[in-house]
């Protein structure tokens, strides 16, 4: 229980003390005589896992890889088990690499996982994960975070490129992707992923839609339903999408919509120590239901077509998207507490003229292109090509008037060679160009318009031999930053280099180091002004020089027998590491948070075990537990919003039409804060849930109805700027279900 209470340096020791002894303990006497541990893999995978042979891992389409899932979910959603390490995950560059391969920590979620998971915002989806949380702003808008490290250290991309929004320069912007039409969601977390550029250096997270076909459907066509219900707010959402074959050409259409009331919380909106803070509440204390927290008017779709021939396809679509959502009555330009943050959190009132409510109006509009022909190109098989333009604009409203708009125009566009193997060696090599011009006019205007080019080039390479698999990178990455006829350059140099080990086809060990070079963002060099969604007069540094971050992880993996999972042990320094740090001053009544760079480290791991108890002709009974931990600090403070201990532990049934599962989800308390932030309180949820497979031989038709948060417990997300004043939803009983002919 010190364990559970502190945090301690002694988690990552007693995590991997549980992994091995767990692993020796249940390993079958005759493991090491067992002349087929492929065999053993296929016995002991319950229905729809990974390793069975009828399973979805091939499924380009994303069926489930685990009906039954594995939750690590305060909120009661699955997650891809930790025995499902055969899943391919493309987003990583090599041929044929999987979860058990790479030796970063991964997730990838598709089919019945997925469908567990959905939440209307990516970052409120992903946060079940292990090493993930989410901003968690409100139900419009919350983006992932990584092992404590969000905004610009963490690249959200749509198949592969940006998503050409503005959520890095605010949690209360909402990530323009839809969770409802996500095929796939690839996670890679920590450093290694020099593919995709210096803003990953946190990790990844890869939204695959398959808005561009890249094969012609064997039926010469390809129906998707799905839908979802959600009690806590009257959460409505349904989604359908077609691909339609005619020779070599294949058309796709999608469309989604989603409603939802204001949610509902347990207790009041703002927290005990706030309130005492302040001196006792000054205004009624809202309760239960929280104005202004909905989400109306959310809508879009997509269309797209492809050329697919014997050596590869030419496509592409056209996506749009348009939403409507609230930020609470809490968070406005009248009278409303702003989060002045004064001796651990005090948030001071600003404003004495009344205006409506806040609300964001969002809408984007974007082209993509891709392509990919696999062709002896002399050194290399395989070129491809990924191209995207994005138009983006939401204006953040007071009732019916329009306080601020943002806009960001921005073009990425990717080109790659794969390497055509030399014996044990292959690879890739590639360049990337990023444009963005960002403006913002307004009340809320805090940073000037500026636009930002950067070009990079990569190359990446992985020897087999025997046993062993190294694997190494190597980016050039140039960027220009421009705002108000200030203009700076930076030249950055990265390098990835790890090493892995299998002893036998159950075990990997791995080891992996990098060393990235980050570019600080025009928001960290040229802000200036009141950002009230987050409680702070922003101040940049056009001096700011780059980030430097190191990453050490190592990996221990089994994915064969009665317990299998996975160890991650990660240590992150930076230098020179960009952050907001409070001044103690204030601006119109805001306290002035300056960007400052200062020496941090980050260190922690994460640990999914899953036991098979008992196995029989029609149910198989499974125990699971996970473990995150994440500690962040700079030279003489803890950074903010760092996410506390967090652990799971569940039972599940599985059989062929129906899985039962029940899981107890403990978050310790966070009281290892930084200046002028309060500690949270530890809280415990109660999930359950039960999926339903009617046609059992058809993996792409499930029903799941799930309660999330069941003993209806009051909890605030210490990531969040607003917790405080928002805490997280009670109580909700979810009905989902998918369909696919």
């Amino acid at each position: 229980m010190l364990l559970l209470r502190s945090g301690a340096p002694g988690a990552a020791l007693f995590a991997l003390f549980l992994f091995v002894s767990a692993s020796a303990w249940a390993q079958p006497p005759d493991a090491a005589a067992d002349p087929d541990p492929a065999a053993d893999a296929a016995d002991t995978a319950p229905a729809g896992d990974a390793t069975d042979s009828a399973g979805d891992a091939a499924d380009p389409a994303g069926d489930a890889t685990d009906p039954a899932g594995d939750a690590t979910d305060p909120a009661g959603a699955s997650t891809t088990p930790p025995s499902d390490l055969d899943t391919m995950v493309v987003t990583v560059p090599g041929t044929g690499r999987t979860r058990f391969d790479v030796i970063q920590g991964t997730n990838v979620l598709e089919g019945e996982a997925l469908l567990r998971e959905i939440s209307p915002t990516l970052g409120d989806t992903l946060q079940r994960q292990p090493g993930i949380t989410s901003t968690g702003f409100v139900q419009g808008s919350s983006r992932p975070v990584i092992r404590g490290l969000d905004g610009p250290r963490i690249r959200v991309l749509n198949n592969g490129l940006g998503t050409f929004d503005a959520s890095v320069t605010s949690p209360d912007h909402q990530p323009a992707v839809e969770p409802l039409l996500m095929e796939r969601v690839e996670v890679v977390r920590g450093a290694g992923t020099l593919r995709f550029g210096g803003n990953a250096v946190g990790g990844l997270v890869n939204v695959i839609d398959g808005r561009i076909p890249t094969q012609v459907p064997e039926k010469h066509y390809d129906v998707k339903l799905g839908g979802s219900y959600g009690s806590n707010a009257n959460d409505a959402a349904g989604a359908a999408a077609v691909d339609l074959g005619a020779g070599q050409f294949v058309f796709h259409g999608e469309g989604f919509v989603r409603d939802t009331d204001d949610y509902r919380v347990p207790g009041r909106a703002r927290s005990d120590k706030l309130i005492r803070f302040n001196g006792g509440p000054e205004i009624p204390e809202p309760r239960g239901e929280l104005e202004n927290t909905d989400l109306r008017d959310h809508y879009g779709g997509a269309l797209g077509g492809s050329w697919v021939f014997g050596g590869g396809y030419l496509g592409g679509s056209w996506t749009t998207k348009q939403s409507n959502y609230g930020v609470s009555t809490l968070i406005e330009h009248g009278e409303e507490e702003h989060g002045h943050e004064e001796e651990h959190g005090h948030e001071d009132e600003h404003g004495e003229e009344e205006h409506g409510p806040a609300r964001i109006d969002m809408e984007q509009e974007r082209f993509d292109f891709a392509g990919e022909w696999n062709r002896d190109l002399g050194p290399f098989d395989q070129a491809s090509f990924a191209f995207g333009r994005g138009s983006y604009r939401h204006q953040e409203l007071e009732g019916d008037e329009v306080a601020t708009t943002f806009t960001n125009r921005a073009w990425e566009g990717r080109f790659e060679l794969q390497q055509a193997p030399i014996g044990a060696l292959d690879g890739l090599v590639g360049v990337q160009f990023v444009q963005r011009d960002f403006e913002a006019s307004g009340v809320e205007a805090f940073i000037p318009r500026n636009e930002t080019f950067q070009f990079g080039i990569f190359a990446v390479e992985r020897y087999r031999v025997g046993p062993f698999d190294l694997e190494g990178g190597l980016r050039y990455e140039y960027t220009t930053v421009e705002a108000d006829s200030r203009k700076r350059t930076f030249n950055a140099f990265s390098f990835s280099t790890g090493a892995s080990w299998s002893p036998d086809e159950d075990w990997l060990l791995g080891l992996s180091f990098s060393r990235t070079e980050r570019a600080p963002i025009a928001e960290e060099l040229f802000s200036d002004g009141p950002h009230l969604a987050t409680f702070g007069f922003e101040i940049g540094d056009s001096g700011l020089d780059k980030e430097i971050g190191w990453g050490l992880e190592g990996t221990i993996r089994k994915r064969v027998g009665p317990v299998t999972g996975s160890l991650n042990l990660f240590y992150n320094p930076f230098q020179d590491f960009i952050f907001q740090q409070f001044t103690g001053e204030e601006e119109d009544g805001l306290a002035v948070r300056q960007y400052v760079q200062q020496d941090a480290y980050f260190w922690g791991g994460e640990l999914e075990l899953e036991w098979v108890a008992w196995e029989g002709d029609c149910m198989t009974a499974v125990f699971d537990t996970g473990l995150d931990y994440v500690r962040g600090r700079g030279e003489d403070q803890d950074l903010p919003r760092i996410p506390p201990f967090r652990a799971r532990f569940g039972a599940e049934a599985r059989s062929r039409y129906v899985d039962g599962r029940v899981e107890v989800w403990h978050v310790t308390k966070q009281d290892q804060t930084g200046p002028f932030e309060f500690p949270t309180d530890r809280y415990t949820f109660l999930n359950a849930s039960v999926v339903v497979r009617p046609l059992p031989d058809r993996q792409d038709f499930s029903i799941v109805l799930e309660g999330r948060n069941l003993t209806n417990e009051e909890a605030r997300n210490h990531v969040s700027f607003t917790k405080e004043i928002l805490p997280m939803a009670g109580r909700d009983i979810r009905l989902s279900a998918r369909v696919r002919f």
